[in-house]
């Protein structure tokens, strides 16, 4: 049987067209997810708490509003961690939809380890959705992923994979990206693991959102590794792709023949070997994500790619060069 890829389309909140947009997004096979933790922040003005409730709200206020044009079985949630109050406000507003049909996943934000997955089950018991996807976001959980997929749950059947926090718990800098060897070798000794356990993979989001052979060439190696996968997508035409892939893998590997961008044209694709000056390269994160970040955005946009400057990386960036000075 040919693998499959599932695409998990995280989206922002749009009342206009919204229903159009979810159709494109279902049409390829995807699932669209709101996010309410990681894409939603304000490291600037830190005004995070203010515009998670704007999104909880409008979010909640949709489905109400669309319930009879949606098909909640192409619908996710990303919440925010157990040990936060944000997370005990996701569920308070998740009650209000009790009487709306299931939601299709739910994905719980830096599980640390088994009883962070018990709790929620626990917590979330009275919230209609057909599955949990933990996301594996910090080097504890990903030391006790072994014990963690242990547990047998209907709902429970696969986790995700947050590199970006995963890359500052382990205090990595500059982060390792799906450019690197690295990064693989993470995925290859996560997917042991969930082989054994008969569980399924989804792969951290893709940073550039205009580099489609870099794109294509992580989709190839994510159906190399993994048996049951899915990958979370950041604009449509990412989620195109796993269609595609899924369709006919074809197009997949004769993209993927392609020379890869040289790190030094100025697409700011970070190969760690061509780093030579880490100081510099930490100080063009910080510039970047400074200079371009919109309020209520977890993260900057920048370059010819369009490639994403994550609220952890800048952090991590900050931190290295607080240690230079």
């Amino acid at each position: 049987m040919k693998k499959r890829i599932i695409p998990y389309h995280f989206i922002k909140f749009q009342e206009k067209d919204f229903i159009t947009f979810f159709n494109r997004i279902k049409e390829c096979d995807g699932i669209a997810c709101f996010d309410f933790e990681d894409g939603i922040k304000d490291l600037l003005v830190l005004n995070t708490k203010k515009f998670k409730h704007r999104q909880r709200k409008d979010v909640i206020n949709l489905f109400k509003q669309k319930r009879d044009e949606l098909d909640f079985n192409h619908i996710g949630l990303r919440l925010n961690s157990l040990s936060s109050e944000d997370f005990k406000d996701d569920v308070q507003v998740l009650k209000a939809l009790k009487e709306i049909k299931p939601i299709k996943c739910l994905f719980l934000s830096k599980v640390k380890n088994i009883s962070s997955i018990t709790e929620c089950l626990s917590e979330l018991s009275d919230i209609n959705f057909k599955e949990i996807i933990p996301v594996i976001e910090c080097d504890q959980s990903f030391k006790d992923l072994d014990k963690i997929t242990s547990i047998k749950n209907r709902k429970f059947n696969r986790i995700a994979f947050g590199h970006c926090d995963y890359n500052l718990s382990c205090e990595h800098f500059p982060f390792f990206h799906h450019d690197s060897e690295k990064y693989w070798n993470w995925i290859k000794s996560m997917e042991r693991i969930l082989k054994d356990s008969n569980k399924g993979f989804v792969n951290s989001p893709f940073l550039q959102l205009d580099n489609n052979d870099a794109f294509c060439q992580n989709l190839n190696k994510l159906s190399k590794y993994c048996q049951d996968a899915g990958q979370v997508t950041l604009c449509f035409i990412q989620t195109k792709l796993c269609s595609d892939f899924n369709v006919n893998s074809y197009y997949i590997n004769k993209a993927i023949t392609k020379q890869l961008p040289d790190p030094s044209d100025g697409n700011d694709y970070v190969d760690h070997k061509s780093l030579h000056n880490i100081e510099a390269y930490a100080s063009k994160i910080v510039n970047d994500f400074e200079q371009s970040n919109e309020s209520g955005k977890g993260f900057s946009i920048i370059g010819k790619n369009r490639v994403l400057i994550s609220p952890q990386e800048y952090i991590s960036a900050k931190k290295f060069l607080s240690g230079k000075r």
